[in-house]
């Protein structure tokens, strides 16, 4: 395959318009262990070159460059069940919740409490696609299982099941039936249940992120919640924003103690970032991609899911131990800290790769 390309120095954004517009309904989400790469079309000429999403590994440091100095979109990431694995997308739309697509699904255990890659590593090995009625589950040495998206695509009224989320508690979302919670169960090892977002979820974003020091057991109160804002079910805001310069600074840092590189896959971004300096994320207040405008929610502390490979969920020490030596938070040092919580505050529009970032 020929090497990522890159347009001559003056090439405006309107150049770029001719990009491959692949929507979150038509990904196949395998593993977000991946880049965009620019390809020539099959007739190329001095104006027009295709973005494409390939299967290469981040490890290889190709760039998708549109100037040599603007700060631009570089990842673009759904992560359909929280905690399965992700897709790599070129395009995909917004709306209140955050990306269309994204972790509109949750799997929970008897008692309604989510499950992660934390406690359940294996949840690492479930592939996930999207079309625009269905989602598809498969795996290694299992069949895969189809759902539907809506309920307004199931033969009969989607039954209600009371969930919880950190300090989300108390949420109604839709149970996906006995066919998929089989399967989930059979292959994690464990009782649990796929729920979706409905009609009558609602979780607003809170005055704290996930990992804080208030009860995880402490209803929603009208003083807790921040704004209007309402998420889908991610840990603590709808978006995360990494750099490149960021994940580069930490892999030189483990190649020098004799560490293999990382992926970006590790954090599990919906957005990832190249033309800032590394950490330079730390100070943005608000930004704007696109025609999307976000403002921050602060840094986002890590946890035992970065360690935890994504293609073949084993687990070990790195990155969080290299990052715990340099990267704890100021006012909290039990928090570990890589890039960044994002709420939108446009909440309809399309982002796609090569958007350009503002900040102000």
């Amino acid at each position: 395959m020929p090497r990522a390309r890159c347009p001559p120095k003056n090439h405006s954004r309107s150049k770029w318009e001719n990009h491959a517009h692949t929507t979150e309904t038509e990904a196949t989400c395998v593993n977000p262990r991946f880049i965009p790469r620019l390809e020539p079309t099959a007739k190329p000429d001095n104006d027009h070159l295709r973005v494409q999403v390939t299967a290469v590994s981040l490890r290889k440091h190709y760039r998708l460059i549109i100037t040599p100095d603007a700060m631009h979109l570089t990842g673009l990431f759904l992560y359909p069940v929280k905690s399965f694995r992700g897709c790599a997308v070129s395009a995909a739309d917004v709306d209140a919740l955050g990306l269309v697509g994204d972790r509109r699904f949750l799997v929970v255990d008897e008692n309604g409490a989510h499950l992660t890659q934390r406690p359940l590593p294996r949840m690492a090995l479930i592939s996930t696609a999207l079309d625009p009625t269905h989602l598809t589950l498969s795996a290694d040495g299992a069949a895969s299982v189809r759902i539907t998206r809506h309920s307004s695509l199931d033969p009969y009224p989607a039954t209600t099941r009371t969930v919880s989320i950190w300090r989300s508690q108390g949420l109604l979302a839709e149970d996906c039936g006995r066919e998929v919670s089989a399967w989930l169960s059979a292959f994690l090892g464990v009782t649990c249940h796929l729920v979706r977002i409905g009609e009558k979820f609602r979780r607003p974003v809170l005055d704290h992120p996930a990992f804080s020091s208030a009860p995880a057991n402490t209803p929603i109160s009208d003083d807790r919640i921040v704004s209007a804002d309402l998420f889908n079910f991610s840990d603590g805001y709808p978006f995360l924003v990494a750099s490149e310069a960021s994940l580069a600074h930490l892999n030189d840092r483990l190649v020098s103690i004799g560490e293999e590189p990382v992926p970006m896959d590790r954090f599990r971004p919906s957005l990832v970032v190249n033309g800032c300096p590394a950490y330079a994320e730390d100070t943005w207040s608000r930004l704007r991609i696109g025609a999307i405008t976000f403002r921050t929610g602060g840094p986002c502390a890590r946890c035992i899911v970065t360690t935890t490979d994504q293609v073949t969920g084993e687990r070990g020490h790195e990155p969080l131990r290299t990052l715990a030596s340099y990267r704890r938070d100021p006012t909290d040092s039990t928090r570990i800290n890589f890039a960044l919580n994002l709420t939108h505050e446009t909440k309809s529009g399309t982002l796609r790769l090569g958007d350009p970032v503002e900040l102000f």
